[in-house]
């Protein structure tokens, strides 16, 4: 076969070879599950925490999202998965009113948004557990707090206040609420020096004792000024029947 024939047998391979080679590797659709189990993660998370998100996570938000947040096996086909954070909490010297120029510490524990077409459903909670295996915290229906995560920049932290269970952001010296629980604390934003009192407050009325024996010794002394109110009110009314009688 002469050269110009060998190459448009050549070329004619190709061609027919072309629709088979595209069949073999097809493009995956953009609701298949395998595109959606891969959430990106921040910087610093770990990768075995992001493998658990896109694996075990979405196993568990298969088979737990009609009970905890209410989604339908139609909105779980249009879910999607958020950047996967770390979950930070007040510091202790924040807290004590130390300082506030370490204000949160990062947890052994993450967090991230689930959306329904982009709206916000709920979160998904991991933890590092003892025997240093990556377990579920929760599933929580916080539509407000999964909306609110995508908007926040990569490094900006999502801070959970234990005692209010509540959500919150630092962003530039300055905290702001992610969610209705952090609301009721804080309606707009505060910097971290003016909000620092209300952490404090708000902590050590949780630790305060509430003991058997703290509420007796607590109830102690207004029983005792009970006691002697009503007897500085007994005495006032002899004195005034005394008064009276010799009056007339």
């Amino acid at each position: 076969m002469s050269a110009p024939g060998r190459l448009l047998m050549a070329g004619a391979i190709l061609v027919l070879g072309a629709p088979a080679t595209a069949q073999a590797a097809p493009t995956p659709e953009p609701d298949s599950p395998g595109v959606e189990a891969t959430p990106e993660a921040a910087e610093g998370v770990p990768t075995e925490v992001t493998s658990w998100f896109r694996a075990d996570g979405w196993e568990i938000l298969a088979s737990q999202a009609g009970d905890q947040i209410g989604l339908g096996t139609d909105e779980m086909d249009h879910a999607g998965m958020g950047l996967v954070r770390t979950v930070s909490t007040w510091s202790d010297a924040y807290v004590d009113g130390v300082s506030t120029n370490r204000a949160v510490v990062a947890l052994e524990e993450w967090v991230a948004p689930i959306t329904v077409d982009d709206a916000g459903a709920g979160v998904l909670r991991a933890r590092l557990a003892d025997d240093g295996e990556i377990q579920l915290v929760a599933v929580e229906p916080s539509p407000e707090l999964a909306a609110a995560m995508p908007a926040l920049a990569p490094d900006a932290p999502v801070v959970h206040d234990a005692v209010l269970d509540g959500w919150f952001t630092v962003e530039e010296d300055r905290v702001r609420p992610l969610d209705a629980n952090a609301r009721d604390s804080l309606a707009g934003t505060l910097t971290l020096e003016a909000y620092q009192p209300f952490v404090t407050e708000r902590y050590l009325a949780d630790e305060a004792p509430t003991s058997p024996e703290t509420t007796a010794s607590t109830w102690m002394p207004a029983a005792w000024a009970g006691g002697i109110a009503a007897l500085l009110l007994a005495w006032a009314g002899v004195i005034v029947w005394l008064r009276r009688d010799g009056a007339r």
